[in-house]
C-alpha cells in the first residue's frame, strides 16, 4: 500500500456508486465492528450533506456515542480512539478483500472528515474534474496545480496524502445521493439527484432560487445595535439601547430619569454613557459569510449593509435578507409589524402568536440550572413579502447571536432544505410557498451551535402583497 496512488473520486454511475458503499459498509471486516461501521457511516452521511462544520470530536462523541452533552474530550477520549481504529480497519480492509477496489475511503489524521479517492491504475478516461462534498470548495493548496491538470495525479506519497488532507472532502453526487439513501433508509434503485450546497440546484434552488435573477439586487443586513457605554474602572460597561437616539459614536448622552429605554439601575450606578453603534453580533457575522459565499458560488453579488445605514430605498428594489431579530434592524421592524404569526422578541423567546392543537404558545431558551450556560435556543425563519412585487424579505432571527447563524446554516443545507419542503409540500410536489416561517432549535455545545432541528413551520397566507412601512398593507 506504501505506492498506492489515488486522485480524488471520478464520477461513477449511480449504481457503481451504490454497489460500492453497500460492499464497503456490508463487508465482513465492518460487519465485526458494528460500533466502526456506525462511525463510518455518520461521517460519510455528514459529510454528503454539506455538513463538515459538524464532524468534530464533540458532535461525534454525543451522536455517535451517546455521551450527553457535557462530554469533555480531554476527559474522554472516546471519538479519538475509535477514528484511530476505524483508520485502521479501513487500511486492512484495502489490504486484504479491498485490495481491488475501484475507490478508497480513509479518515486522514487530524481531522475526522471523510475522503474517497480513486486508484490511479484505472484508466485516465474514466476520470473526471474532481467534485466536491456539497458545502465545501476544493483548495488549491500552497500552488498545486488544478486537479484537472496532469500535475495533479504525480504526486506520491505523504505528500500527495497531505493535499488531499487539506483539500476538503472530494467526493461525487452519486456518492453523496447514496449516503443520504443509506441513512435515511433508501431502497437500492430508488436514489434521487440530491445536490450539494449550490443555490441554484435543487432542493436548495426551491428555497434561493427566486432571489438569484440578475435584475434584482441581493441585500444582507446584519443587525447594527446601539450601544450606551460608560468607562467603569479599567473596562467599560455597554448597555443596549432600543430608543430613539441616533448619535455620532463617543456623543455622550443624557438619559433623562423616565427614559423607557433603559436599565434604571444601571444608569443610577454608572455612568456618563457614550453613544455607540459599532457592534454586531458573531453569529451574524458567521451568517454573512455563509450567504455571501454561497451567493458568489451561484454568480450573483451580495451587498452587506449594517442594518442602522440601510434606507427604505435600498429595500424598494432588492431582495433583502435580514440577519439578527427586528428589535436590532429597525428598518425591518417596521415591514410586516404584527403581521405575522410568529415573532421573535430577541434574548427572550419566540411568540406563537396563533397556535395550533399541540403547538407551544411560545419557545425558550434552555440554561443549565447549575452553571448558567446555555443549552438550547431557537430562530425564527421568515419568508415574506417585499416591497416591491416579485421581492422578497427573509430575515433569520435567533433568541441568541447564535440562533441567527444557526438558521441560516440549516436551511443552507440539502438536509435542512429537504426537511422544509416536505414539512411544508406534504403533497410531494417539491415546491415551497412564496411565504412562510420556521422555527428551529438549536443545541449548544461549548458556546456553539449544534445539532439543528426544524420544530415548527406556518405557511402564510397565499394572497400575502407586499408589505409597506407600518405594517400596513396596499
Amino acid at each position: 500500500m506504501s505506492g498506492l496512488r489515488i486522485t480524488p473520486l471520478a464520477r461513477p454511475d449511480s449504481a457503481e456508486a451504490h454497489d460500492y458503499l453497500k460492499q464497503l459498509l456490508n463487508s465482513e471486516r465492518f460487519r465485526k465492528a458494528p460500533a466502526l461501521r456506525q462511525l463510518l457511516e455518520y461521517l460519510l452521511s455528514k459529510a454528503a450533506e454539506g455538513r463538515t462544520n459538524e464532524i468534530k470530536e464533540s458532535t461525534i462523541a454525543i451522536d455517535v456515542f451517546e455521551r450527553s452533552l457535557e462530554f469533555d474530550s480531554r476527559l474522554d477520549n472516546i471519538v479519538r480512539v475509535q477514528a484511530h481504529r476505524l483508520r485502521k480497519l479501513l487500511k486492512a480492509y484495502y489490504e486484504a478483500e479491498g485490495a481491488s477496489d475501484r475507490f478508497h475511503v480513509s479518515i486522514p489524521k487530524g481531522s475526522y472528515v471523510p475522503l474517497v479517492g480513486q486508484r490511479d491504475e484505472f484508466p485516465a478516461a474514466e476520470q473526471s474534474t474532481p467534485l466536491p462534498f456539497p458545502g465545501e470548495t476544493a483548495l488549491n493548496v500552497q500552488g498545486a496545480p488544478p486537479a484537472s491538470r496532469p500535475a495533479a495525479r504525480q504526486r506520491k506519497g505523504p505528500t500527495f496524502a497531505m493535499w488531499m488532507a487539506l483539500t476538503v472532502g472530494f467526493v461525487l453526487g452519486a456518492v453523496s445521493v447514496l449516503v443520504v439513501g443509506l441513512r435515511t433508509g433508501a431502497a437500492p434503485g430508488s436514489l434521487a439527484t440530491v445536490s450539494g450546497e449550490n443555490l441554484r440546484a435543487n432542493p436548495l434552488a426551491t428555497l434561493w432560487g427566486s432571489l438569484l435573477s440578475v435584475n434584482v439586487d441581493v441585500v444582507v443586513s446584519f443587525t447594527n445595535p446601539a450601544f450606551l457605554w460608560t468607562p467603569a474602572g479599567p473596562t467599560q460597561i455597554y448597555m443596549t439601547y432600543r430608543g430613539p437616539i441616533s448619535a455620532p459614536n463617543g456623543t455622550q448622552v443624557d438619559i433623562p430619569p423616565q427614559d423607557p429605554y433603559v436599565d434604571h439601575d444601571l444608569v443610577r450606578n454608572h455612568g456618563p454613557f457614550y453613544f455607540s453603534d459599532s457592534w454586531t453580533g458573531t453569529g451574524e457575522v458567521l451568517a454573512a459569510h455563509r450567504l455571501t459565499k454561497l451567493f458568489t458560488e451561484a454568480g450573483k453579488t451580495v451587498r452587506l449593509m449594517r442594518s442602522r445605514s440601510m434606507t427604505y430605498d435600498d429595500l424598494r428594489e432588492a431582495n433583502v435578507i435580514f440577519l439578527g431579530s427586528t428589535w436590532a434592524n429597525e428598518l425591518q421592524d417596521k415591514f410586516n409589524a404584527d403581521d405575522t404569526p410568529l415573532v421573535c422578541y430577541g434574548r427572550e423567546r419566540i411568540v406563537n402568536r396563533e397556535p395550533r392543537p399541540g403547538e407551544p404558545a411560545e419557545f425558550v431558551p434552555a440554561y443549565d440550572p447549575k452553571t448558567g450556560e446555555l443549552l438550547s435556543s431557537y430562530v425564527l425563519f421568515s419568508a415574506l413579502p417585499g416591497v416591491k412585487p416579485g421581492t422578497k424579505i427573509m430575515a433569520s432571527a435567533g433568541i441568541q447571536t447564535y440562533g441567527t447563524y444557526a438558521g441560516i446554516d440549516y436551511l443552507t443545507s440539502t438536509a435542512g432544505v429537504s426537511e422544509l419542503i416536505r414539512r411544508l409540500d406534504p403533497t410531494g410536489r417539491k415546491k415551497l410557498p412564496d411565504h412562510f416561517q420556521a422555527v428551529i432549535r438549536h443545541e449548544m455545545l461549548r458556546g456553539e451551535p449544534v445539532k439543528e432541528s426544524l420544530v415548527l413551520v406556518r405557511e402564510l397566507g397565499r394572497d400575502s402583497t407586499p408589505a409597506t412601512a407600518g405594517g400596513s398593507r396596499p
